[in-house]
C-alpha cells in the first residue's frame, strides 16, 4: 500500500497579523489540484475565511472529505482534507498551553492540541495525526517554551502508546532536530523522521521567503514542519520519496509573494506487512531527558506564581492603605496623603486583582498540567515494564 502525504503552516492569522491570506489560501488550494497527495494537514488556519477558501479549493481538487474543529476561539487552527475515506477521528486539546502573563502571544486561547484521523488506506486503516506545539519566542524568552513542548509531547506519547495502526505524524513543531524535544519525541514515541531516514531534510523556514521582511533576522535556516512514521504491530511504514512543498514564490497582486511563511513537506510511504509484531521500545535516556525539562518547567512556573503572590499581595497593602487614608480628614497634609493614597490605591487594584487571578487560579492549573504530564511519563515507564524489560531501551 502506497500513501502521499503533505503538511504545511498555512500562517492564516487574522489580517493584519498576516498578510494576503484569502489571496494565499487560493493560490495554495490551486496547488492542491496539483498534488498527488492523499491527504494533506494545514496548522494555523485561523480563520473562517480561509477555511472556507481551503475546502472548496479542495473539494473541487477531490479530497471529499476533511476534518476541522469548529468554533469562534480556541480551535487549534488544525485542518486535514484527505481523499481516504475517514474512518474515525478524535481531538485533544493540549493541558499545557503556554502562559497567561504573555497573553499577546496567542498560545494561551488558541487551543492547540492534536487530531488522529483514522483513514482507510488501500490495504488497511491507518493513524494519521495533525498537530502544532508551542510557539518557541526564542527571541523574548531564554527557555523558549522547551518544557511546554516536552508536557505536549508526552501527552501525544500517551496517545500513541495506544494506537496499534501504523502512525503517521505531521504538522509545525516548532524545534529542529537538534533540539531536545525531538530526542524526546522520538524516544518516546519510536517515530523516526522521514526526511532524515531518506536522507533529504531540507528547512522550512527559508532566508528568502517573500514576508520575511527582515531576513537578517532569521539567523538560520532551519527545519520545524515535519512527518514522522512510527510502524504498526502488523506494518511497516518506509519513504520511498521527501521533497519540500509549497516553497515557490507566487504572484498576488502583482507582486512576489510566497503561499506562507514556512515551506511544507511531502513524503510518499509504502506500507509493507511484518512477519513479527512490532513493539516501540521506549528510551531511557528520553525518559530521564522529559522528566528533567518537566521538572525544569513546573519549578519555573511555580516561582511565577510565588512571583505573583507577592506582587499581589503589595497591591492589597497599598488598597489598605488608601482605605486608611479615606479615614483621614484632620489636616491639610493628611489630605493631600489621603489623594495620593486613593490614587495609589486605583493603580493597585487592576494588578492586585490579575496577580491574585495568576498566583491562584490560572498558573495553579499550569503546574497541575505538568505533574499530569510527569504522571503520564510515569505511566509509559509503567506500561513499558509490564510488558516486558525489553521494552525498555537504553538509548
Amino acid at each position: 500500500m502506497r500513501i502521499q502525504v503533505a503538511t504545511l503552516n498555512v500562517w492564516a492569522l487574522p489580517e493584519p497579523f498576516a498578510p494576503d491570506v484569502l489571496e494565499r489560501m487560493g493560490a495554495i488550494g490551486d496547488r492542491l489540484a496539483e498534488t498527488s497527495a492523499d491527504v494533506v494537514a494545514f496548522q494555523e488556519v485561523w480563520t473562517s475565511g480561509a477555511r472556507d477558501v481551503l475546502l472548496h479549493k479542495a473539494e473541487a481538487a477531490g479530497f471529499g472529505e476533511h476534518w476541522y474543529l469548529g468554533g469562534a476561539l480556541g480551535h487549534s487552527g488544525l485542518l486535514v482534507v484527505s481523499r481516504l475515506p475517514i474512518l474515525e477521528a478524535d481531538f485533544e486539546p493540549f493541558h499545557l498551553s503556554g502562559t497567561l502573563e504573555q497573553f499577546g502571544n496567542g498560545e494561551y486561547l488558541s487551543g492547540k492540541g492534536f487530531v488522529r484521523l483514522r483513514l482507510q488506506g488501500s490495504d488497511g486503516p491507518v493513524s494519521f495525526i495533525n498537530t502544532h506545539l508551542h510557539a518557541r519566542y526564542k527571541q523574548r524568552f531564554e527557555h523558549g517554551f522547551t518544557s511546554h513542548r516536552v508536557g505536549q509531547l508526552v501527552q501525544l506519547a500517551a496517545r500513541m502508546r495506544e494506537i496499534e495502526d501504523p502512525v503517521i505524524l505531521v504538522g509545525d513543531f516548532n524545534f529542529v532536530d537538534h533540539a531536545p524535544e525531538f530526542r524526546v519525541l522520538q524516544g518516546l514515541t519510536g517515530a523516526r523522521d522521514v526526511a532524515l531516514e531518506y536522507g533529504d531534510p531540507l528547512p522550512t523556514i527559508l532566508r528568502d521567503n517573500a514576508y520575511r521582511v527582515r531576513p537578517d533576522r532569521v539567523r538560520s535556516e532551519r527545519r520545524v514542519d515535519y512527518v514522522f512514521v512510527r510502524d504498526g504491530i502488523a506494518t511497516a511504514l518506509r519513504p520511498t520519496e521527501v521533497d519540500r512543498v509549497f516553497d515557490e514564490t507566487v504572484e498576488i497582486a502583482g507582486v512576489p509573494r510566497a503561499y506562507s511563511n514556512h515551506a511544507g513537506v511531502y513524503a510518499e510511504l509504502e506500507a509493507e506487512p511484518v512477519a513479527v509484531s512490532r513493539h516501540h521500545r521506549l528510551s531511557r535516556r528520553a525518559i530521564e531527558l522529559a522528566a528533567t525539562l518537566l521538572e525544569d518547567g513546573r519549578e519555573e512556573a511555580r516561582r511565577r506564581r510565588d512571583d505573583n503572590r507577592t506582587y499581589s499581595g503589595v497591591g492589597m497593602a497599598c488598597a489598605a492603605l488608601a482605605l486608611a487614608g479615606e479615614r483621614s480628614r484632620a489636616v491639610s497634609r493628611r489630605r493631600l496623603l489621603k489623594r495620593g493614597l486613593q490614587l495609589t490605591a486605583v493603580a493597585a487594584v487592576t494588578p492586585t486583582v490579575g496577580g491574585s487571578l495568576l498566583s491562584e487560579w490560572v498558573v495553579p492549573n499550569e503546574l497541575n498540567a505538568f505533574e499530569t504530564a510527569e504522571r503520564r511519563l510515569d505511566q509509559l515507564v509503567q506500561r513499558a515494564r509490564v510488558g516486558g524489560d525489553d521494552r525498555l531501551a537504553a538509548g
